[in-house]
């Protein structure tokens, strides 16, 4: 950027990326705090995390979320940026094995479908494209980097313990914490005649008329159209 000898180009990149970084960690602790919110009011996390305010916030979330974020200082000393490093590579490992069960539950949702004889099309609001043949691939391609994303472990001189943990570790703990939920939980294996797919269906239906509504209504001030042709 010094090249181009353009004074103000440095500043109008950093300015670019603290906003993305803003906006990417408000998007993330949204997302994250009520994930753990609802994962409580389904009894699978701790209760204190139901806590919300009077305007409906899960504040109790929203605290362990930002705590957590802390962990990002780790990058300041030079020890602790490998401690951080071996977190993101979980973290990595933990996206990829995410979308292995995503790809699976819309697998198993696709099966139920068609043992129900239900017509895809018109059960789902929106129904995508090119499936059930999409949720292979999107598992085929999780699956295969869940396993070569840690590949230069194994590779001569590269072998470190610690490294091979946090990069392959969330594969045995994802597998010991649905097991022992099933054993302890009781839980069974539904079939793909026996799946319900009627519970809470008015819930989603009202939620995809009102955003739909809501997309399909005109803008009528300067801001809402500037809005509207943005995003």
């Amino acid at each position: 950027m010094h090249r181009l000898q353009i004074p103000v180009l440095p500043t109008v990149v950093t300015a670019g990326l603290l906003t993305l970084i803003v906006s990417g960690g408000n998007a993330y602790t949204f997302n994250a705090s009520r994930s753990l919110h609802a994962l409580a009011l389904d009894g699978q996390a701790p209760k204190f995390l139901r806590r919300t305010n009077r305007k409906g916030v899960p504040y109790m979330a929203v605290i362990v979320v930002m705590l957590l974020s802390c962990l990002s200082y780790l990058a300041l000393g030079s020890g602790s940026a490998k401690v951080l490093n071996w977190i993101l590579n979980f973290c990595t490992a933990a996206t990829m094995l995410n979308w292995c069960i995503i790809s699976i539950t819309w697998i198993r949702f696709h099966a139920a479908m068609r043992a129900q004889h239900v017509d895809r099309k018109t059960f789902v609001q929106n129904p995508s494209r090119f499936l059930p043949f999409g949720g292979y691939w999107a598992f085929f391609w999780a699956f295969l980097f869940l396993w070569i994303q840690g590949y230069a472990v194994f590779l001569d001189g590269q072998w470190e313990i610690s490294t091979f943990i946090f990069n392959y570790g969330i594969i045995a703990l994802a597998g010991g914490i649905g097991i022992c939920w099933k054993i302890i939980k009781r839980t069974p294996f539904h079939h793909s005649k026996d799946v319900d797919l009627v519970s809470g269906l008015e819930f989603f239906s009202s939620l995809t008329e009102y955003y739909r509504n809501e997309r399909e209504a005109a803008p009528v001030t300067v801001k809402d159209k500037i809005l509207a042709k943005i995003f």
